[in-house]
């Protein structure tokens, strides 16, 4: 799980951990170290992301939200009691794929917080409404 979680928090590929360098230094601590494979590793990451987002999603749940007629904005109580930011990244890689990735963020005892709420292969005709609902399927 350690392995994972810094594989994952130092954005570091999940083939690191066959590296044969990496690999001897940890029978160099513990010769009877078994190193799982970039695959497990990979698969543990799905894991931890799917755990966390459950975790995330009842901290940061909106519990009613409406409209008042003479007010556009609309009201919204949340578990969470303060303001939370929405963010939207669309980007295309270098062989033609487009991706949107969605994250939240908020404060927390005075620091900023964010996390990572989905990463959307995007797969339709670029439009406003295209790509809004697919955000809003994100959430």
């Amino acid at each position: 799980m350690k392995l994972a979680l810094w594989v994952a928090h130092r954005h570091r590929p999940f083939a690191i951990v066959e590296d044969e360098e990496l690999v001897d230094i940890f029978t160099d601590l513990n010769n009877k170290v078994e190193v799982p494979s970039r695959f497990t590793v990979s698969r543990d990451v799905k894991e931890i992301f799917t755990m966390s987002r459950v975790k995330v999603s009842e901290m940061l749940k909106v519990n009613t939200c409406y409209f008042n007629l003479l007010n556009i904005e609309p009201k919204v109580r949340q578990a969470y009691p303060g303001k939370l930011h929405l963010c939207a990244d669309g980007w295309t890689s270098p062989n033609i794929i487009s991706f949107i990735g969605l994250t939240v963020h908020w404060a927390n005892d005075g620091q900023i917080q964010s996390t990572i709420l989905d990463f959307i292969k995007y797969v339709r005709q670029f439009s406003l409404i295209n790509t809004s609902l697919t955000c809003i399927k994100g959430i």
